[in-house]
């Protein structure tokens, strides 16, 4: 965390500086991670507050697990793959309509142990029932069922989204075997809902504005102009309310 790079940003409104990391393209890292993060809570918010149950349904919070490997992209193939068949079963499909999910990563002393935390709209659906389909579909029988409001399921499942491991003091190992690969992913009829893209923003904490300009360029534009240019000529932004 000491060797992240950082730059500062300026309010284009009242002048304000602050630091800020700079974007390190690892997912698991805590000092860049936190924009990445919140923007998925809001859509999984939104998905589990605009979602219509049918009668009779329910949002619950499903685990599934498969068997420890040593392998970690293996193990997440693995992972990815069972869920898909289970989901493609018609014992499934009579019980769910939607719902998205999140891979969670740990490891222990027998390997990598990936996890799926689902959220879905079902109808009633028998706990013996789901796990003796998950053992057909990934030979593994850890699974997990419970209701949970929905503002909890989704920030539960998020916070799974930049978790390290236990022990894992180096994230870029884990970052690079799983790049380029979904971690956050819809199915069903959540499909078809049209979430909104969220940006998130940061308010100056002096005027609120949300407008920024990086420091190095606007000291290159108070160069080139020298005297003339004034902090007030820079274009304003409309404060956040």
């Amino acid at each position: 965390m000491g060797d992240h790079p950082f730059t500062t940003i300026t309010c284009i409104c009242c002048g304000h500086v602050i630091t800020v990391p700079v974007y390190c393209k690892n997912r698991f890292c805590p000092v860049c991670a936190g924009p990445r993060h919140r923007r998925l809570r809001k859509q999984l918010q939104w998905y589990c507050s605009n979602v219509r149950l049918l009668p009779g349904q329910r949002l619950k919070h499903v685990v599934l697990t498969i068997k420890s490997g040593p392998d970690l992209d293996e193990c997440v193939n693995k992972l990815v793959h069972s869920f898909r068949k289970l989901r493609q079963r018609k014992w499934w499909k009579k019980h769910v309509s939607g719902g998205a999910y999140v891979i969670e990563i740990t490891k222990s002393e027998s390997g990598w142990h990936p996890h799926i935390h689902a959220v879905i709209q079902s109808w009633y659906m028998p706990y013996d029932a789901l796990k003796a389909n998950w053992l057909k579909v990934s030979g593994a029988w850890g699974i997990s069922i419970s209701e949970r409001p929905a503002y909890v399921l989704a920030n539960y499942l998020t916070d799974y989204i930049t978790k390290l491991p236990k022990d894992i003091q180096d994230s870029k190992p884990l970052n690079d075997a799983l790049r380029n690969r979904r971690l956050f992913s819809v199915f069903g009829l959540w499909h078809s809902m049209k979430c909104p893209k969220f940006k998130v923003t940061f308010p100056c904490p002096k005027c609120l504005s949300s407008a920024w300009i990086p420091t190095e360029i606007l000291d290159r534009q108070f160069s080139r102009d020298g005297p003339s240019m004034k902090f007030d000529d820079l274009p304003r932004k409309r404060a956040l309310p």
